[in-house]
């Protein structure tokens, strides 16, 4: 998909922690995935 629709990725969740709910990340977790995310946006920011 990321290769057939422009401007469009996916952040990896590899590695992070799940809370014993099995549906949220633990708050460590969440603010790796939002640095995650931040570096992806940039990176389609900086492409031209």
């Amino acid at each position: 998909m990321t290769h057939r629709v422009p401007n469009f990725k996916l952040v990896s969740s590899e590695h992070l922690t799940v809370m014993p709910d099995n549906i949220h990340f633990s708050s460590a977790s969440l603010r790796e995935l939002g640095a995650r995310y931040s570096e992806t946006l940039r990176g389609l920011s900086t492409k031209k």
